[in-house]
């Protein structure tokens, strides 16, 4: 979670389900 400044952000892109954050 490198990528996710802000965990409002984080909460928006795991609803998401987006696989850039899961990403390494």
């Amino acid at each position: 979670m490198h990528l996710a400044p802000a965990s409002g952000k984080v909460s928006q892109f795991q609803r998401a389900g987006s696989p850039m954050l899961c990403d390494p």
